[in-house]
Order: structure tokens, then sequence, then C-alpha cells
């Protein structure tokens, strides 16, 4: 399976960001060091990744379901 590569960084903070949201893991101490490094790295602030995923939400989703496909049964 082949997929496209996030060329700006702000997009892969965006989903990193959004995968921990829809499992309601924002508060999560693993998620919270995580995130807080790759805004460190990147030079971005939360405040920012929000904005960008406001404005990019559909597309954002699409790739993640595109990712990680929904997977049937139990």
């Amino acid at each position: 399976m082949s997929y496209e590569t996030s060329v700006d960084p702000i997009e892969g903070a965006a989903l990193l960001r959004l995968t921990f949201s829809a499992r309601d893991e924002l508060d999560d101490p693993n998620f919270k060091a995580i995130y807080k490094g790759v805004l460190l790295d990147l030079g971005l602030s939360d405040g920012q990744v929000r904005r960008y995923i406001e404005k990019h939400k559909a597309e954002l989703v699409e790739k993640l379901r595109v990712i990680r496909p929904v997977r049937s049964g139990g």
C-alpha cells in the first residue's frame, strides 16, 4: 500500500492531534509529551495547529481514514 507523505509539517502535527482527539486522549500524558516535542521541533504552536485543523478538517479526516481504514467486526 502506498500513500502520499505529508510535505507540510503543520499537517503532520494536525493529523497527530486529530488522531488522539478521536480517541478522547488529548489529556493523556503520552500524547502531551509527544505533541509538545513535535510542536517544539517544528516551531509551531498549538493555536496554529488548531487553526489549521479548522480550515482543513475534512481533508485531514479523509487522510486519516485512508491511512487507518475502519475495521469491521470485533
